[in-house]
């Protein structure tokens, strides 16, 4: 099954979402990093390189979009602690302004994200056809414990028959693909915590 696409960087403009220092600041923030994800994803080739840059990508520049996600739910908590009303006009307002170009970032990354899977969908067309080989060997997509009576029948009449796994072509792009996804995901729940904990603690005499 292909993995969801989350997009916060869509979700959180139409939220309508500000930051602790300033909500104009933290929507340009928001949009600079969406674009730096997506242009980190940008710099895996459509060729045989895939695997390779995908690996220097996961090694060595993801975990530092990790961080810095995680300084985002900082900075909404920061916002939502003491929310008066002049302060929700000033985050409607930052939102109207960088609505646009948030929704636009969070397409791009969600086009990079669906590259990657072509990318691994073509690796995987390619490694079934490396090991086809009629009429003694065939070679098919699946997962092998459920293919695996098509497995005995075939060798029963001397045939074998190679089950290639999805999850086995191209692992450091499934690897890039992968943390992505989680960045996302672990970030959109970072940012819908720190949102729920200010409310909270304006309903309950936290807020002005």
């Amino acid at each position: 099954m292909r993995r969801l696409l989350l997009c916060p960087f869509v979700i959180v403009f139409f939220c309508l979402l500000g930051c602790g220092d300033s909500p104009k600041m933290l929507f340009r923030d928001m949009v600079t990093y969406g674009n730096e994800l997506a242009d980190c994803m940008a710099k895996i080739p459509d060729d045989e390189r895939a695997d390779e840059v995908a690996g220097d990508l996961v090694d060595h520049q993801l975990p530092r979009f990790k961080k810095r996600a995680e300084k985002f739910g900082k900075r909404f908590e920061v916002l939502f602690t003491n929310l008066d009303p002049e302060d929700r006009k000033e985050v409607q307002r930052a939102a109207d302004y960088w609505k646009d170009e948030g929704v636009v970032t969070g397409e791009r990354v969600k086009t990079e994200m669906l590259r990657l899977e072509r990318i691994i969908d073509h690796q995987w067309d390619e490694e079934v056809k490396k090991h086809d080989n009629p009429p003694r060997q065939r070679a098919m997509k699946g997962n092998r414990q459920a293919l695996q009576f098509q497995v005995e029948a075939a060798a029963q009449q001397g045939v074998t028959l190679y089950v290639v796994e999805r999850d086995s072509v191209a692992p450091n792009v499934q690897r890039a693909l992968g943390s992505v996804q989680t960045l996302q995901t672990e970030m959109a729940k970072q940012i819908a915590a720190a949102i729920a904990k200010g409310i909270q603690q304006q309903k309950f005499g936290g807020g002005k």
